[in-house]
């Protein structure tokens, strides 16, 4: 899932229960590994080993990392980190379906440069699902003012 946009709706789609309080630290985590390697190499296109200095940065290690920094200017250190390491390891998952024409994400970085992905699709091939997501993210939504409107309805009786 190459798009911040279907990360952030697959995100919500997942996000349940506890996370639901840190829904935005969630949401930055999904998209957070594409925000820390895709900006920098925007303004960074001419240089070719900038491009593989910051393209690790896409892998588990770096990013955890980069989690802990974030967390650190919050008061609720742990569930921040939770919840930005949640919406990390969600954006790895999805990213690991896709195939690349040479390298790829390289999950074990800095021990191995081992590229583990499956090559199911090809990255710009997840924009065809956004609609199909948008509507399971609102029909998710739906479900859960729903049922928590029953709850709320229970309770008053």
């Amino acid at each position: 899932m190459p798009d911040l946009i279907s990360h952030c709706l697959l995100g919500r789609i997942f996000a349940q229960g506890r996370l639901k309080k840190y829904l935005l630290f969630f949401f930055i985590g999904t998209i957070l590994p594409d925000v820390l390697t895709r900006a920098p190499l925007f303004f960074l296109s001419n240089c070719y080993r900038c491009n593989w200095f910051i393209g690790v940065l896409h892998s588990p290690i770096p990013l955890t990392l980069a989690a802990a920094l974030l967390c650190l200017f919050f008061a609720d250190q742990k569930s921040v980190f939770f919840a930005l390491s949640f919406g990390i390891a969600l954006h790895l998952f999805f990213d690991a379906f896709q195939k690349h024409l040479s390298g790829g994400y390289y999950w074990l970085y800095p021990f191995s440069f081992w590229s583990g992905e499956w090559g199911l699709f090809w990255p710009e091939t997840s924009i065809k699902f956004i609609p199909f997501l948008l509507l399971f993210s609102i029909v998710v939504y739906g479900a859960e003012l729903y049922l928590k409107g029953r709850k709320v309805w229970r309770r008053e009786k």
